[in-house]
This record gives C-alpha cells, structure tokens and sequence, in this order.
C-alpha cells in the first residue's frame, strides 16, 4: 500500500512558494530541480526520487508541467494554466461592470483562480476572483502580461497553513491525508477552493465550516472499483475529520465528480472550458475538437 506522506513545509511568501511557475524570473519554478522537487516530496538526492517523479508526472499527463517554459525555466504557457491554478497577477484589467468589491479584494490579496471558461477577445485565460463572502465571486478575464506566476493544486499540498489555522477541520483533514496510507498516493494531487486559495496566497480563507475540495489528476482511465475504493477511503478521512472533502477527477473531457464516477452511473457530468456535458467515457479520445467514443448528451453553459 503507497503512503501519501510528504514532507511539511512552512508557509512561504506567495513570490517564492514551491512548484510556482514564474512569469518574470521572481519566485520557485517547477522546472528548476529543486523546489518543486520538495513541494512533490521527493527532494533530490534521495534514493530513486528521480524515478518516483517521472512516474507521478507520467499520471499526470506526461512531462512534468513545470518543463514547458523558457530557458531559464519560466513558465508561461498559456496551454499550462489548467483550472484551479492560481495565479499571481501585476494588475487586473477594468471592466465596467465589476461589481464594487472586486478591486479591494483584488488589493487585499492580488490572486485569480483558472476558471473552466473559454478566454474572451484579446485575452490569455479567463479568471475567478474570490472576494470577502461566498457570494463574491467574480469572473474575469487576464492577458499573458498580467500574469506573474501560477501555483497547481499539486504545488500546494506541502504547504502549512498560518500559525493557528491547522485546527481548522479542513486543514487538519488535508495534514491527516499527507500522513496516511491512502490510495490517493497513486495519483498527483492537491487541495483547491478555499483551503487551496489560502495556502497559496497567506490570506485566510477557509472557515470551520469549509469542505476540503481535492483535485485529483487522472490521465489514464479509472474503473468503478478503482474509484470506489478511492472514495470510499475519502469518506471515512472527513467522517474522521468531521469535514466533508469533494473530490474531482481531472480528465481528458474535464472535470469529473469522483463521487459520480464511483456511483456506476452510465453518464457522468465532465466540465471543460467549452461547457459541461454529460459523455460515457471521460477517457474518450479526442480528435478534431470532437469526442470519438462518448456520447454527448447535453451541454451546458461554461463556470469555474
């Protein structure tokens, strides 16, 4: 059985963060040999730590995403910023109708989430702002200009919440997911709403009431049994926990809800940046923009 332990690390300034993809050669790259390295829990130097990453980046999807930047390793690649990145931004272009408090939101912590949405006109990828409350959230779009950086999911699960913060049920669920043997350490992971928005950005988020929202990679095809099992073990962490954790399957056709996947349903939902739809196989080769073996039974407008 794999153990999904990794080693802690204090929380850093956003402009130096491990497994950052810098955009102006400031902060941690991906693609520099070390700080990734320890934000995926294989510092170099140790025993096959080499191997052990080549094969989680191989479920991921292939390279490593941090190796498709510039020379000195920068990464800004406009087909890198996947949803749930979060990304730093030097400004936040003005539309006429944000709403109010959008700009002292986007003052108090300078931050945007990769939305599932295509990029408007003129624009490189299109951007959740979080404000104070549940109820604002903003949806924008940025040029490649305005980006400084970008953190995955993956980059973040290392991280340690401020002091006095790690009580809170959905960090110490997502401590307890580090240290136990666990299935998930198959796959590349790592926290996303607002536990992932906090631990990326310093500035707190999460409440006692928050769930944890896990995003987990999936390049290759989960079977039922395979997803249950997964499942299974999530539920009994937030039963332990006294949080509820929502896992999402990043697939070739999008996002897709473990829990669905796992409860045998003949269509699941799949959420890309086209729009959501419902298709037999997330898995299903994609050629020419069109789906080869699901089937497309409906579609929906498209959301973070």
């Amino acid at each position: 059985m794999l153990v999904c332990a990794l080693p802690l690390l204090p929380l850093l300034p956003a402009e130096t963060g491990c497994g950052e993809r810098s955009c102006d050669g400031r902060g941690g790259r991906d693609g520099d040999g070390g700080c990734a390295d320890r934000a995926g829990g294989d510092g170099p130097g140790d025993d096959g730590s080499s191997d052990r990453r080549d094969d989680r980046d191989n479920r991921a999807g292939g390279a490593g995403r941090g190796d498709h930047g510039s020379s000195d390793g920068r990464d800004c690649s406009h087909a890198r910023w996947q949803p749930h990145d979060i990304l730093r931004l030097h400004r936040l272009p003005n539309r006429d109708a944000e709403p109010v408090w959008v700009r002292d939101a986007f003052l108090r912590a300078p931050f945007a989430v990769v939305r599932r949405a295509q990029p408007a006109p003129g624009f490189a990828v299109a951007v959740g702002i979080r404000g104070a409350s549940r109820a604002q959230r903003y949806g924008a779009w940025v040029e490649e200009s305005d980006i400084e950086f970008a953190m995955p999911p993956e980059a973040l699960v290392a991280r340690e919440p401020a002091p006095g913060r790690a009580l809170l049920p959905a960090f110490s669920a997502l401590a307890e997911l580090r240290r136990a043997p666990c299935s998930l350490g198959q796959y590349v992971w790592g926290p996303a709403g607002s536990v992932g928005f906090e631990l990326a950005t310093g500035v707190p988020t999460a409440t006692g009431s928050s769930d944890l929202d896990l995003l987990i990679r999936a390049p290759e095809r989960l079977d039922h049994a395979t997803a249950g099992r997964l499942l299974s073990e999530l539920l009994a962490f937030a039963q332990r926990g006294g949080v509820r954790i929502d896992a999402q399957l990043e697939t070739p056709s999008g996002g897709v809800a473990l829990a669905e996947l796992a409860a045998g349903k003949s269509h699941v939902m799949a959420r890309a940046n086209t729009g959501a739809s419902l298709v037999t196989d997330p898995w299903a080769s994609v050629m020419d923009g069109a789906t080869t073996s699901a089937t497309l039974a409906l579609t929906l407008p498209t959301g973070t």
